[in-house]
């Protein structure tokens, strides 16, 4: 799936997108409140600046993906894979990132308030 096919079933209301592929994906500064995106393949994309808050991203593979400046409140990251993400700035206030899989991942200037 390419960004303006996604972008186009969120506005018309679609959250569910589970287990897709996104491919040539740009998502900078996207809105995607309350998307769900568990089993995902993120890998490599760019999410900088994106408002993911009260998104399901468990079991997605977001390794090398950008979410620097992202809004990630209250976030469902469950059991993803996270290597060598760049969350640099982001809120994460209230994240779930129980059994992630959290290596080299970058955090500088991260809000971590109240994450499990």
């Amino acid at each position: 799936m390419k960004t303006p096919e996604l972008l186009r079933r969120y506005a018309a209301g679609e959250r569910d997108f589970s287990n897709v592929s996104l491919i040539q994906v740009c998502l900078t500064n996207a809105n995607l409140i309350g998307v769900h995106l568990k089993g995902a393949d993120l890998i490599g994309k760019d999410l900088k600046g994106a408002y993911l808050t009260d998104a399901h991203i468990s079991q997605a593979k977001l390794n090398q993906a950008t979410f620097a400046d992202s809004r990630m409140i209250e976030v469902c990251l469950i059991s993803a894979e996270m290597v060598n993400a760049d969350l640099s700035g982001t809120d994460l206030t209230g994240a779930n990132f129980s059994g992630s899989d959290l290596s080299c991942v970058k955090l500088g200037g991260a809000n971590l308030r109240g994450q499990l």
